[in-house]
């Protein structure tokens, strides 16, 4: 079975495709979920772990990079210090 779909919203009386590049890049993940019961736990559950996994990403990138520019001073401060981590990761990542 072919599903097509196509959001389109009307704006000044001309309409435009929106959506269009996401749901082309999630196009599996977008006909299972027209095809299957929205559950909400199982959702939240799926961003709390992504954005879980996120984190730990990010904050190794910063440890690697504060290692390779030998800002070992940096890289103990932003160990103990959750708001400086988050002031570098915002200077290194931003």
């Amino acid at each position: 079975m072919v599903v097509m779909l196509q959001f389109v919203v009307f704006y000044n009386g001309t309409k435009e495709g929106i959506m269009k590049e996401i749901l082309e890049a999630h196009r599996m993940e977008a006909k299972e979920m027209l095809f299957t019961e929205y559950n909400e736990e199982a959702h939240i559950n799926h961003v709390k772990e992504s954005s879980y996994e996120n984190g730990k990403d990010i904050t190794s990138k910063l440890y690697q990079k504060l290692k390779e520019l030998d800002r070992l001073d940096d890289f103990d401060k932003a160990m103990g210090d959750p708001d400086y981590r988050d002031k570098l990761i915002d200077d290194f990542f931003s």
